[in-house]
């Protein structure tokens, strides 16, 4: 399943529900910029995303095989086609990225290709990117890589 946070009529979102017991809503803040992603569960941190407008927000499942799911979202700006995808996880109930973010160009999130994808082996996560090094490429258009990563949970602050 995958929201965008613009598509709510008011600054309160449904966002997704993990398993039976927990929803995520997302919540625009005072600063225009910065939403809030929290969770019907005291227990998930609230986490907070900067520097976006209308962030899409997807459950990813289990991507690396934790047993914990991971939730994408596709930061978007009003002047750039060029989007950062970034993959949160929790560990030790802190939120971090389970790869680094991965940079999509619009021909890549309309391929049809999903972003990320399980393997099936543990901490292997298959992911699919923008080649910006690649002759010609432009936020429009681009070749797009696809490989598989190790899960790398890095900070986020």
């Amino acid at each position: 399943p995958k929201l965008s946070a613009c598509a709510a009529n008011s600054s309160w979102t449904f966002l997704l529900v993990f398993a039976v017991f927990d929803t995520l809503y997302v919540k625009e803040t005072n600063d225009k910029y910065t939403f809030k992603v929290f969770s019907s569960n005291l227990n998930i941190p609230v986490l907070k995303l900067e520097n976006t407008v209308c962030p899409s927000l997807v459950n990813e499942g289990d991507l690396d095989g934790n047993g914990t799911t991971e939730v994408g979202i596709l930061d978007t700006w009003n002047t750039s086609s060029c989007r950062l995808y970034r993959i949160y996880t929790l560990q030790n109930n802190k939120w971090c990225y389970l790869v680094p973010p991965l940079e999509t160009s619009e021909s890549v999130r309309a391929s049809g290709f999903e972003l990320a994808e399980s393997t099936g082996i543990k901490n292997r996560i298959r992911v699919r990117y923008a080649d910006f090094e690649a002759p010609l490429s432009s936020c429009s258009s681009s070749p797009i890589k696809d490989t598989i990563v190790i899960a790398s949970f890095l900070s986020i602050e």
